[in-house]
């Protein structure tokens, strides 16, 4: 059988996410029972996502990133064994950008959420009468 090398060395955004959550964990000093009860995760739920068995859903992807400081893209697509994660002041400056972008999507999810469940009432009291 052959085996293709290149393949060994391409890692995924599934192979880096996992190592970033415990990188970031460990440089907080944290427990995977303290964080996972921080974000309002379950601890096995936390677990699955560091042992890369499961991948969060975007809301979550933005809770956990705005926990740890760092934007998306960082937390999944930054290999951090070979890429420097920046500290500097403009970096500073990006974090409270990217986390004023962050709340308005959160903002606008919630938004459309409510509007949803109104306009599911609404039919519910149509069909009613």
């Amino acid at each position: 059988m052959i085996k293709f090398k290149l393949f060994d060395k391409i890692k995924t955004r599934y192979d880096l996410f996992p190592e970033k959550l415990v990188f970031f964990k460990v440089k907080k000093k944290l427990t995977l029972t303290k964080i996972a009860s921080e974000l309002g995760f379950s601890p096995s739920q936390w677990n699955n996502y560091e042992l890369g068995f499961s991948f969060p859903k975007f809301l979550d992807l933005i809770k956990i990133s705005k926990y740890f400081e760092i934007s998306e893209s960082i937390l999944i697509h930054t290999d951090i064994q070979t890429t420097p994660i920046d500290t500097t002041e403009e970096s500073e400056r990006n974090k409270e950008s990217i986390i004023v972008l962050q709340n308005k999507i959160i903002q606008m999810q919630e938004d459309k959420i409510k509007e949803l469940q109104m306009d599911l009432d609404n039919l519910k009291n149509t069909k009613a009468k």
